[in-house]
């Protein structure tokens, strides 16, 4: 590295003197260079034409020679002998012809003539498919061959050709065929003014080397490949780097190169010395500037030694050194400036050394302190470890900054640092919990407020899940931002089973209080069921006595009406029976009022009166069975209290709507709600006993007559539907239950009305029927036969299942009973299908658990019949089933 300044300031200014001195003499040197380099070029350009002008010259004259001959008027009408003896004057004339031919018309060869040698007629030839004939002959214009040698003496010739005309007509009358001998363009080449150093050859179009001044160039067959272009520097024919020129003869079908090249080296002489005097005075300027540099730069740097030998003294300690400098120049200002940073430093270090002093006597205290933090998040943890909840905290990305050991066993690492730095994803649960408690960060962050009771299932490391209930805390700094969370949980997995199985045991016990009712009632029941049994047997008697039969008409018709009251007597007694609660739906409660009222006006003494109001047709989101349960067992509890004494029996629904901040009405907000008031006369609730009336077990009859659940049922009921129930009571004077229930605006939902087929009549279809009951199948068969069908009865599934086999495709429809022994009307269906899935198969039942709508047609019924069947109901079944078939 460049460290001293006097180095740097030397190289700095000698930088500045040499690069303008390279500019100037690297412009200089390329420019002279390129100059000298381009005249070279043309002047090696210039002799290459000019030398091919006296060659092109040389060989037109031996052309014109020969043109001149032709046209002679004495040559071409004299005789055979006079011609050879023309031919043999201008051999012995122009001795650059080796060789002259005449050609007849024919191309046969009539006189030759060779400048040494006796030809005899006998070596006389044929020319016909020789070029030299053949192209003068056709095209009457000149004809140049390729250059070739003499097989007796190895000198080079060319063929030049010419046609031989008639003066008067024009006409070609042969050839006339003269060999060039081109040894005497090398006598050409040698004679010819050249540069020093400079060589000219011929080439052909072949690259061959047809004439140098050297003929044992051209003897040896040297072959040289012009380079494209044909100017430049290049490799010579030598091999050695010339400097070339080449100029194209165009002799017709035949061209030569005549090529001038010149060594580089003596044609760059002249450039490469400009190039070195250049050099030479650039590096003697240099050597001047070095010189100066070194003058100016010692007289600037000998005091900034000074200042750097004050500075390293200052450096190892000895604070008094001062620079000793009397200049007016920037130097004398920076030894000035360094003397009173040298006194501000002394005063700083003198400061630093009791500021050091201080910061010890801190860092003593935090250490201390730090090792009390350690010491209580020690003890922290201790008392974490004890505390039987699980408890951690995270950061802002739900990362773990901690736990206790309670936490690290539920997650299976047993070390509360082995949790630090996993966030949940990492932990043993499955994806889905971990993607659920990072949404409980995000909202108890996001928020700012305390999460409590998050009821979510935990799965540990050997696979075992529990049920935890945990409570999420925000962290908060001080300007109330949320920076993470606290979360503690407790392990509820046993209290969860435990109300699993007190839920299992309410709904068991809600079953029997609703059968308790319906014990209460079997009174009223029987009593209505043999006051409808008794006008079907009255009418039936009067329709077998009666012989008009427009009466017989209306005696059976006051039948049906009484089959009809039984049939909707028995569906509501299934409905209030009904062991499965069903979805809750947009409900009119009005309706369940009215049919809990009728049930109860056929089963309670006349000595209780019943009155009702309803006010209201609004809607709950509720579940029918339940409200029905409901408003049953305040009714049941009504009139028992009255059943000795009588009264009145009050039934009221009314809309009520409370208001923001209105007491009295438990956790209800704000809103429209619907209040079902039930009242009796009887002998009231002692306030003793009011606030356990709802509790489970608590009973105020005798035993034997009641579980004690019915109204603790009830609360239950009405809670689950975010209602409220309260009661007012007076000793001697009655009690009054209110039910609240939320009002919903969802409109109920209705299924279409089915589209009744206008035509019912059959068309001698075969029906396949099965009951139990022979006297039901007898029945269905008149129906169905008078009304255009064929009607096989079965009183078993085992008897109809034979029946199909043995020909299955004789029938068109099946119609079973559900409950029958043996083979139920389930099973036979399955059976029926495995056979034909095609057959349509209508299922009847008069009550079963098994089966219900959606249950039998999801397993291929095509319909699905409640008993008593009517039978305008059946044939609407029948023809809507075989028209789908």
């Amino acid at each position: 590295m460049l460290k001293s300044i006097r180095t740097r300031l030397t190289l700095a200014f000698v930088s500045l003197a040499i690069v303008p001195l390279l500019v100037v003499g690297v412009v200089l040197s390329v420019k002279s260079y390129a100059a000298l380099r381009q005249q070279a070029l043309l002047e090696q350009q210039s002799h290459a034409q000019r030398i091919s002008t006296a060659v092109d010259t040389f060989v037109r004259e031996l052309e014109r020679e020969l043109v001149l001959l032709s046209k002679g008027y004495g040559f071409s009408h004299a005789g055979g002998e006079e011609q050879k003896w023309i031919l043999d004057e201008l051999l012995s004339y122009e001795n650059r012809f080796e060789e002259l031919i005449l050609i007849g018309v024919d191309g046969t060869e009539l006189i030759r003539r060779h400048r040494t040698r006796i030809i005899t007629e006998d070596s006389l030839a044929s020319r016909l498919n020789d070029p030299a004939f053949s192209i003068p002959a056709s095209t009457g214009r000149s004809y140049f061959g390729p250059v070739h040698f003499d097989p007796a003496n190895g000198e080079p010739l060319m063929t030049i050709a010419v046609p031989v005309q008639s003066p008067q007509t024009g006409m070609t009358e042969g050839v006339l065929v003269g060999k060039a001998r081109l040894k005497k363009v090398w006598e050409l080449l040698a004679s010819l003014p050249v540069t020093s150093g400079e060589t000219v050859f011929i080439v052909d179009s072949a690259g061959e080397v047809v004439g140098h001044p050297n003929p044992a160039v051209v003897l040896r067959g040297t072959h040289f490949t012009l380079p494209d272009p044909h100017l430049g520097i290049t490799n010579g024919l030598g091999g050695e780097e010339v400097m070339l020129a080449a100029e194209r003869i165009d002799l017709n079908e035949q061209f030569l190169y005549v090529v001038a090249q010149r060594p580089v080296a003596e044609v760059l002489a002249l450039a490469r010395s400009i190039v070195g005097i250049t050099l030479l005075l650039v590096l003697l300027a240099l050597l001047a500037a070095v010189i100066l540099s070194i003058l100016a730069i010692g007289n600037i740097i000998s005091p900034l030694r000074s200042l750097a030998a004050v500075a390293r003294e200052i450096q190892q300690g000895d604070l008094s050194r001062r620079v000793e400098l009397d200049r007016d120049d920037e130097v004398g200002e920076l030894a000035l400036a360094f003397n009173a940073m040298t006194d501000r430093l002394q005063v700083s270090l003198e400061g630093m050394a009791k500021e050091i002093e201080e910061r010890q006597r801190e860092i003593e205290v935090r250490k201390r302190a730090e090792e009390a933090l350690r010491e209580n998040r020690a003890m922290l943890q201790q008392i974490l470890d004890t505390v039987p909840q699980s408890i951690f905290w995270k950061d802002r990305e739900s990362v773990y900054q901690g736990c206790n050991r309670v936490f690290a066993d539920d997650v299976g690492l047993h070390d509360p640092e082995l949790i630090k730095g996993k966030t949940d994803f990492d932990l043993p649960w499955p994806r889905e919990e971990a993607e659920a408690y990072r949404a409980d960060d995000l909202e108890v962050m996001g928020g700012k407020e305390v999460k409590r009771h998050i009821i979510e299932p935990l799965q540990q490391v050997d696979g075992t899940r529990l049920w935890i209930d945990t409570t999420k805390v925000p962290l908060l700094d001080e300007h109330g931002n949320a920076y993470g969370i606290l979360g503690v949980y407790e392990d509820i997995t046993e209290r969860k089973r435990n109300e699993e199985g007190r839920e299992k045991l309410e709904q068991q016990l809600r079953q029997s209080q609703k059968m308790e009712a319906i014990g209460t009632l079997a009174g009223g029941i029987a009593h209505d069921f043999n006051n409808i049994l008794s006008i079907i047997s009255g009418y039936n008697e009067l329709a077998m006595l009666d012989s008009d039969p427009e009466k017989r008409r209306m005696d059976l018709e006051e039948v049906r009406k009484g089959a009809e009251r039984a049939r909707d007597l028995v569906s509501q007694i299934l409905a209030f029976s009904r062991k499965t609660d069903q979805e809750r739906q947009p409900l009119q409660i009005s309706l369940i009022i009215k049919e809990v009222l009728k049930m109860l006006r056929a089963s309670i003494p006349t000595t209780i009166e019943i009155r009702q109001n309803i006010a209201s047709d609004s809607r709950v989101m509720a579940d029918p069975t339940q409200i029905h349960q409901v408003i049953m067992n305040l009714c049941t509890n009504a009139y028992q209290v009255m059943r000795e004494t009588g009264g009145t029996l009050a039934v009221s629904l009314t809309d009520f709507d409370i208001g923001e901040g209105e007491y009295g009405y438990a956790d209800l907000q704000a809103g429209h709600y619907l209040k079902l008031e039930v009242s009796d006369t009887g002998c009231g609730i002692d306030p003793a006993i009011k606030d356990k009336i709802f509790e489970p077990y608590f009973t105020t009859k005798p035993q034997g007559e009641g579980t004690g659940m019915g109204l603790a049922v009830v609360h239950g009921i009405v809670k689950s539907h975010k209602g409220h129930i309260s009661l007012y009571s007076e000793p001697g004077k009655g009690t009054s239950f209110h039910v609240y229930l939320p009002v919903t605006e969802t409109e109920a939902t209705s299924e279409p009305e089915s589209q009744l087929p206008e035509v019912l009549i059959g068309n001698g279809e075969r029906i396949l029927f099965i009951d139990d009951e022979e006297q039901i199948i007898r029945i269905a068969q008149s129906m169905l036969t008078n009304n255009g069908y064929q009607v096989t009865g079965c009183s078993s599934g085992m008897q109809a299942m034979e029946e199909f086999r043995r020909n299955p495709d004789q029938f068109d429809l099946v119609i079973t009973d559900m409950t029958m022994p043996h083979m139920t009307g389930i099973d036979l269906a399955r059976q029926i299908l495995a056979v034909n899935p095609a057959m349509p198969i209508i299922l009847c039942t008069g009550q079963s658990e098994l089966v219900n709508r959606e249950t039998a047609l999801d397993m291929g019924c095509c319909a699905y019949l409640s008993k008593p069947i009517l039978k305008q109901t059946l044939l609407q079944a029948v023809q809507k089933a075989l028209a789908g078939k």
